[in-house]
């Protein structure tokens, strides 16, 4: 029945789509991230002979890689994600060095937006969530890593061309059963530093094969010098320093103690980091040159110009010249952050204000230019807030409640010089909270990072003329009302969300965006009953029931022909989609308890063949799926992003 529904979908998709078409002769159309651009319908609607021609957007869609096969039980091991459109959930958002474009940090990938026009220029696809991301080769590379930094990849910029993308699983454990503690990948990613359960080794992420294990027992910290030639870690009586492709052993120093190190940018002097003071040392011959006191000490690292370096002892920053290590002066403060060239610093105290300084010239004094009401980003407050790259300008937050849980009200941009507020205060609502934030030179006005508990993160940007935000991408999409299917012939993807309907065409790169049409985006919403057939009559959904978990919430038995083919525990929310050789269940689900999770049953044995991890998938609702006709291929779309095209890659 669900087929059979999809397919009359797809038809009535079809239907639409030609009499939505483009005049002939008329250009190509463009879809801004503001408005989208109707396009002219003709009146009449032509025959179905081929797949109609559509005013494709100037913004291109991920290349979708060929695939070798359709999806059946025997390759199922080689099932993947081949690519996705579109932004996922926001993480982060930067600048690139050459200031064109904003670079945005999703779920799905890396989104690079013009910064003159706001107009989405590039995106590209990541196996992981990039959580860190940065410009490599003065700006014509971008590189990416996840959360653990076990995954990452590096590619071209902007274009997205891959470069390499690696899966950091470093063999160090014959046995593999030893989870890595920490990874420190190369910055070209062709290597990485692992250390598991105290045995460390540099690995060549090709293979995962060792280069070399470390004969000795680590006791604490481990790092790589700037320069990548040499790498430092600590024993119960000394540190050791070694060449770091093969490692050979350059120095052996005896000391005891060492928290933690830290190299000068230039890989010129290593510093070892104890529990009341700072000893320095030549990268040359190893000798001792300068020792820092004082307790508890975090180092935090150095300015952009790299001609300051700040330790922590509790609460008191002080403030170092890094070329003789003379004490510049300390200042009271929960946070800061160094201006993008390295004259100033933005201090916040963790309560209700934040201060500018400004360093000398010659970096010997350090000197208060403004103090400013407002808090710092994030849930914690751990950035002060925002600079414009003139250093004429700040944005800050203003809270109510106390640190961690107050929430954002306004957000307040003020003249650094005079101490004043510049134009405006943007009033807040819903508990928003202030993550991130970018000043765009071509249009005088910072973009910034919204998120809450009750919403998605979504950027704005900030409108001094109208003392407004204006929405630019992102937010909180209803799942409840999208939908998904091919077209008969596998050659698009229709989606709906929000009212508009979306044709992808995967085997081009391109997709169009077209008005909303109300018969036909209820018909591509309504869902049929979860009791059906394959298409071929021959398995049959017969029940899907809750029942009590003791200990647990209720959960959901899915049942085919009255054997049992699925459990879900804490069960909200689910899609089901056959594959069209009959042959296997996709069930999709959003658990209370084990979140989202795409899942793949073989019917005839009920084994499961396949399941997803959560890097791919995020919302609050479960997914909805598709199986392309022609079974080469499946869609997923999440409530937070865009479709995801999944296969088995050549």
């Amino acid at each position: 029945m669900k087929r059979i529904t999809t397919l009359f979908i797809a038809l009535l998709v079809i239907i639409f789509l030609l009499s939505s078409c483009a005049q002939p002769g008329t250009a190509t159309q463009t879809v801004s991230t503001t408005e989208i651009v109707t396009p002219n319908l003709p009146t009449a609607t032509p025959t179905i002979t081929a797949t109609p021609t559509l005013p494709w957007t100037s913004f291109p869609a991920p290349a979708v890689p060929a695939v070798s096969a359709p999806i059946s039980e025997a390759n199922i091991g080689q099932f993947t994600r081949l690519s996705s459109l579109g932004e996922g959930d926001l993480l982060s958002t930067q600048l690139s060095p050459d200031e064109k474009w904003i670079v945005l940090g999703t779920r799905n990938g890396i989104l690079v937006i013009d910064s003159a026009t706001l107009n989405k220029s590039y995106f590209i696809p990541t196996q992981m969530q990039p959580y860190y991301i940065n410009f490599l080769e003065n700006g014509t590379e971008i590189s990416a890593l996840d959360r653990w930094q076990s995954k990452g990849g590096i590619w071209t910029f902007p274009e997205g061309k891959v470069i390499r993308e690696v899966t950091l699983a470093c063999k160090l454990d014959p046995t593999g059963s030893k989870v890595a503690n920490y990874f420190t990948p190369s910055k070209d990613l062709q290597y990485a530093f692992t250390f598991i359960d105290n045995v460390a080794g540099l690995c060549n992420t090709a293979d995962g094969q060792p280069v070399y294990t470390l004969n000795e027992q680590l006791t604490n910290w481990f790092l790589v010098s700037p320069d990548e030639k040499t790498l430092v870690f600590s024993t119960s009586d000394k540190f050791e320093v070694i060449r770091y492709l093969d490692g050979q052993v350059l120095k052996e120093v005896p000391e005891t103690g060492i928290k933690s190190f830290f190299f000068y940018p230039d890989s010129k002097i290593l510093a070892t980091v104890y529990e009341n003071q700072i000893k320095f040392w030549s990268t040359d011959d190893y000798q001792l040159i300068d020792t820092i006191k004082g307790a508890n000490i975090q180092v935090i690292g150095f300015s952009p110009d790299n001609r300051v370096f700040a330790i922590r002892s509790g609460d008191l920053v002080r403030f170092l010249r890094s070329d003789d290590r003379k004490l510049i002066n300390g200042i009271s403060g929960k946070s800061f952050k160094y201006t993008s060239d390295g004259q100033g610093i933005l201090v916040t105290n963790g309560k209700s204000s934040a201060s500018y300084y400004q360093f000398s010239d010659d970096r010997s004094t350090l000197t208060l230019v403004n103090s400013f009401t407002g808090w710092g980003v994030g849930y914690y407050q751990y950035d002060p807030g925002f600079l414009s790259n003139d250093n004429s300008q700040i944005l800050l937050g203003k809270h109510e409640g106390d640190r961690v849980n107050g929430w954002l009200t306004e957000i307040v941009v003020y003249d650094i010089a005079s101490g004043k507020n510049l134009k405006y205060e943007v009033p807040l609502t819903d508990n928003a909270e202030l993550e991130d934030a970018v000043w765009l030179p071509n249009l005088q006005t910072f973009a910034v990072l919204l998120g809450s508990a009750f919403d998605r993160t979504t950027l704005f940007l900030l409108q001094p003329q109208t003392q407004t935000l204006s929405r630019l991408l992102g937010g909180s999409t209803n799942i409840k009302n999208s939908g998904i299917v091919f077209t008969e012939d596998s050659q698009l993807i229709i989606y709906a969300r929000g009212g508009v309907v979306t044709a992808w065409d995967f085997l081009h790169d391109r997709y169009a965006v077209l008005p909303s049409h109300e018969n036909l985006y209820n018909d591509l919403l309504e869902k049929s009953s979860y009791i059906h057939s394959t298409p071929d009559q021959k398995f049959t959904i017969t029940s899907i029931s809750q029942r009590p978990n003791p200990g647990y919430r209720d959960s959901v038995v899915v049942s085919v022909n009255g054997a049992e083919r699925a459990e879900f525990d804490g069960y909200t929310d689910m899609d089901l989609e056959f594959s069209p050789d009959s042959q296997m269940l996709a069930i999709s689900t959003f658990s209370l308890l084990g979140g989202i999770h795409i899942e793949i049953f073989d019917l005839a044995s009920g084994n499961k063949l396949f399941s997803t991890g959560e890097d791919y998938v995020e919302g609050d609702f479960a997914p909805k799926i598709a199986f392309s006709p022609d079974g080469k291929y499946f869609a997923v779309l999440p409530e937070v992003g865009y479709p995801q095209i999944w296969g088995i890659p050549q």
